[in-house]
């Protein structure tokens, strides 16, 4: 099987602005008709079986890239405004059934070693174009589409 990756990466002069993008081709995933049928059919035996030890989420566990077209996107900024403040985008998509990942992030750094984080993550799909909705990927990872939120302290650092 053919596999393939396609990106690049962009840093500003100044290395406060950076961009990157990655394409992935997984020539061993599934055909997107092939994958969905595998789904429902998973989905169907649940429903049939109830005591089956199995859950949606299990399934995506099982199926977690199998599909053949995913991309990547990160942009990040420090000294957003003021200097002590970064902001950053990351996000991941199944092209093949129109699901993914993006988490925003915004970082203050008080002063040396001592900083604070939020991070919010939305997990999305749509049943739009060829999405397959709730049935996705990543919905299918989560439990459904989902949002957290990641608070993270950092307080100096070392070596010992």
């Amino acid at each position: 099987y053919f596999k393939g990756t396609l990106g690049f990466l962009w840093m500003g002069m100044d290395s406060e602005l950076t961009i990157a993008g990655q394409y992935y081709y997984n020539g061993e995933g599934y055909e997107s008709d092939a994958r969905n049928s595998l789904i429902a059919d998973s989905i169907d035996a649940i429903n049939l079986i109830p005591s089956f030890p199995l859950d949606t989420q299990a399934i995506g566990y099982l199926l977690s890239g199998a599909s053949r077209h995913y991309a990547g996107f990160s942009i990040s900024k420090s000294q957003f405004l003021v200097e002590n403040l970064t902001l950053s985008l990351f996000t991941m998509a199944n092209l093949a059934d129109l699901s993914g990942m993006v988490q925003p992030s915004a970082s203050w750094e008080f002063f040396d070693g001592v900083s604070l984080a939020l991070s919010p993550s939305f997990i999305w799909a749509t049943s739009a174009l060829w999405g397959n909705g709730a049935n996705s990927e990543y919905p299918l990872l989560a439990g459904g589409p989902a949002m957290m939120i990641r608070v993270q302290a950092k307080l100096g650092g070392g070596r010992f």
